[in-house]
């Protein structure tokens, strides 16, 4: 990745901490945010997302939060949102996963009570605060469920019963996808202070 408008973008950021600063808000109230979600914002509108500013905003602040309450890191949340749809909130794939984390519908609506996400049909994935939030939780659901991060992470690319089958049988987890995301984590996402 070297040379990359991203890396040079993050470069820049790295330096940021990870305490709070005060920025200001809409109107005359001031709102205090993590220097976290700033960088994540900073990540998302170095893409061709499809958001409004307020929308980032919105977004970077629940990747931090979703991140902190499952015990991952918000760079490693940052990295699949790169692999997966190259921070493209309305992103669509060839197999039908949707929205900034490429989810099927099927699985976001199974995951959608879990996460606490008011499931309205596929149109949910392009809402991307709710795409996160059910990004975040399946993503948490198959660390519990493999135990290891690079399975996981495989398991959200192939699917759990896959990745269960190919563990059953001997054959082998993919590792290409794991680490793609895992490659990205280490280089550009830490750079952001995300790691």
């Amino acid at each position: 990745m070297r040379g990359s408008p991203f890396l040079i973008l993050v470069l820049g950021l790295a330096t940021a901490s990870c305490a709070t600063q005060t920025v200001p808000g809409p109107g005359p109230a001031r709102v205090v945010a993590d220097a976290r979600a700033e960088s994540v914002r900073s990540f998302l509108a170095a893409r061709h997302t499809g958001l409004s500013d307020a929308q980032l905003r919105a977004v970077a602040s629940a990747i931090v939060r979703e991140a902190d309450r499952v015990g991952v890191t918000p760079g490693l949340v940052a990295a699949v949102i790169h692999v997966e749809s190259s921070g493209r909130n309305f992103a669509r794939s060839r197999v039908g996963a949707l929205g900034l984390m490429q989810l099927l519908p099927e699985t976001a609506e199974d995951v959608a009570t879990r996460a606490g996400v008011d499931w309205r049909g596929a149109g949910t994935l392009f809402e991307p605060v709710a795409n996160v939030r059910l990004g975040v939780t399946y993503l948490a659901e198959l660390i519990e469920r493999f135990g290891d991060l690079e399975v996981a992470l495989a398991a959200y690319n192939w699917g759990p019963t896959r990745v269960a089958g190919f563990i059953a049988d001997g054959s082998g987890v993919p590792t290409g996808y794991s680490e793609r995301v895992l490659e990205y984590y280490r280089s550009d996402a830490r750079a952001l202070g995300l790691g």
